[in-house]
Parts: structure tokens; sequence; C-alpha cells
């Protein structure tokens, strides 16, 4: 006779402490995969932005050089640039310098910013500004260039969109291969404008009631310092005092790397879509002539900075607020005193700058 033994396997399914730490053990796996999905596409959309900036930043000094659009005649049909007009030696404020930015001038439904957005930055609550001035079609015309012409000189198209759009205001249509396709209209540009004179040529003295101290004779323009400006995303201004684009205090700390912003309205120190700042201050070649009847003025001197870092914000003795900021950037030939404005310009990613023949 036989007999049959059955043996009990203890382990012959599985307990729920186990599928639960399973589950868990699988959750975070697929978690980590989602946040590693969502960090490479930040990462490749920073990297896109990088390299379409840069690309529409290079693409802008070749079409500025090629153009002549260094010259004050491109953007001076009706003599703006003259500080003092009818003295006898045609002296113009030449030595300052300007920018040129079209897209300013228009609203995205066509029609003009009034008034006219002639001085940058819009909101200017400390230091001065420089000049903006739109595009003509060539030298010395008094015609602007038109909304559709602007969107198509002074925004990219590069940042090609792939999928058909639903509802894209802001973008270009193109063609590749004869198939149409359009752009997603993100990135659009300015640029500014240094002449550069010798000291030697540039005017100390007044005719009688026109003080053209600080000006110069076109002539003697030597080169020109020329910075492409590129924004992603940019929502150009709409009047007066638009905080997208305003000035605040700045003042040099132990080194030409570290800045002290300063303002009275906390908002104004806001760093978070600031890449970039425009220092303005005064050419000690050219120091600023006082007498007591006009107190005159100095040559300005404009550089942009890439930000690298900055602190937090905090009360100053004066009531106001102040930020420490870290920059690079070229070596600043302006005076160091209270003088200094600092221009913040929401979303700009990418300036490059060159030097251009006369």
């Amino acid at each position: 006779m036989r007999h049959y033994h059955h043996f009990h396997n203890p382990r012959a399914g599985l307990s729920l402490i186990e599928i639960l730490a399973s589950v868990t053990i699988l959750t975070i796996g697929i978690l980590g995969t989602i946040i590693a999905v969502m960090l490479g596409g930040i990462q490749v959309r920073r990297a896109k932005v990088a390299d379409y900036s840069a690309t529409c930043s290079r693409a802008a000094l070749h079409q500025i050089q090629m153009a002549d659009w260094q010259k004050p005649e491109a953007v001076d049909p009706v003599n703006t640039l003259r500080f003092a007009p009818g003295n006898p030696n045609d002296l113009r404020r030449v030595v300052d310098p300007y920018i040129v930015d079209p897209l300013a001038f228009w609203k995205y439904d066509g029609t003009l910013v009034s008034p006219d957005p002639y001085v940058f930055p819009s909101k200017r609550t400390s230091g001065n500004g420089l000049r903006r001035y739109p595009m003509t079609y060539y030298p010395n015309s008094v015609n602007w260039l038109n909304y559709d012409d602007t969107m198509s000189m002074f925004r990219a198209s590069d940042d090609i969109r792939f999928e058909p759009p639903t509802d894209n205001p802001q973008g270009r249509p193109t063609t590749i291969g004869g198939n149409p396709v359009q752009s997603e209209g993100m990135f659009s540009w300015m640029y500014m404008v240094s002449p550069m004179v010798p000291s030697s040529h540039v005017n100390r003295l007044s005719f009688g009631t026109n003080d053209v101290r600080g000006c110069a004779d076109p002539k003697y323009i030597s080169s020109y310092e020329v910075s492409s400006i590129v924004f992603y995303g940019r929502v150009p201004p709409e009047g007066v005092n638009d905080p997208g684009e305003r000035t605040v205090n700045a003042t040099f700390s132990g080194s030409t790397g570290h800045l002290i912003l300063s303002a009275q309205d906390i908002d104004d120190l806001d760093l978070s879509t600031i890449r970039w700042i425009l220092l303005t201050g005064f050419s000690p070649d050219y120091a600023p002539w006082v007498n007591i009847d006009n107190p005159g003025r100095g040559v300005v001197v404009a550089k942009w900075y890439r930000v690298v870092g900055e602190g937090e914000i905090t009360e100053n003795q004066t009531g106001g607020y102040q930020r420490q900021v870290f920059v690079l950037g070229p070596a600043w030939n302006g005076t160091y005193d209270t003088n200094i404005t600092a221009i913040l310009c929401d979303d700009v990613v990418d300036v490059r700058t060159t030097i251009m023949p006369r």
C-alpha cells in the first residue's frame, strides 16, 4: 500500500506586504521617469532658446552691417540727431548711443503706439534713458517700415512650428520645400549703436544760445560699436511707464562685476525675467561741462552686461530698496560716480557686440 505525503509550501503566494512594497517601488520608478523626462524637456527648451537666440543675434549683426543700418541716416530722416540746429558748424549729438527698436512703435493689432516711444526705456524713475528710433525704408527716408515689414524684418523665423497652429497671431508664415509652415514668432530683436568719435573732435564750446557741448561733426565718426539685442517672448511696451523696461540706480561695489541696484519701488528690483543689464553713465574722457548759466552734461556711455547671480532684496538707508547683482561683460569705461543708471529690460536672452566701420 502506497502512502502519499502532502507537504504544505508556505511560499506558494504573495503576502499583502510584498505586494505593497512592489507597488511602491514601481511607483517610485514611474515618478522618477516622469521627472527625468520633464527635466530633460526643460533642458532641451533652454538649449533651443540659447541656440536660436545666438543664431538670431548673429544674423541681426550681419543684416545691420550689410544694409549699413549702423549709420545715423538709416534712422534719422528729419535730423532728430541734430542737437543744435542752425549752429555754424552743423554739429550734432552723434557721440551718444541710441536704440533702434521698430517693434516698440507698433501694437500687435497693427496700430501705432501713442505717444511715440522715442525714449528707451519706457519707465524712467531714475537717471536718463537713450533715444529710440523706428526704421525707415532707405537712408534719409521719412517713411517708417509699416507693421507687416517691421514684423518680417525684426522677428526671427528660426523657431519653426512642425504642427499646424490653431491660433498663433504672432507667428509668421514661411515655406520649406514649397510646403507652408509657420514660425512660433517668439524671437525678436533690436539694436544699439554707439558712434565712436575721437575726443579731440568733440566740441566743448557754446555758440551763443546754441549749447553744442558734447556735439561733433558726423564726418569725425571713426567707427560704430553695434550691439544686437535678442528677446524671447517679448511684449513691446504699449505706452509710458511700462514696467517691462525700466531704470534703477546702480553703483559699483569693489569690482566691475559687482553691482548694487537701488530703487524706491521694490517691484523694480524683480530680476526673475532679467538676464542682461544695460549700464549707462558718462565718459571720463568727456567730463560734464558745468557753468552757472547752463549746467551742461557729458557724453553718454552704454554697455550691456550678463547677469550671473543676484542677492536678496533688502531695505537701504534712504527708505528704498537695494539688491546685489553679479555681472559679466566688457570693462566699464564710464565714471564711477552716482551718475550710473541700470536699464532692466524683460526677456533679453542674448546680446552680441561688434565694431563696424564708418
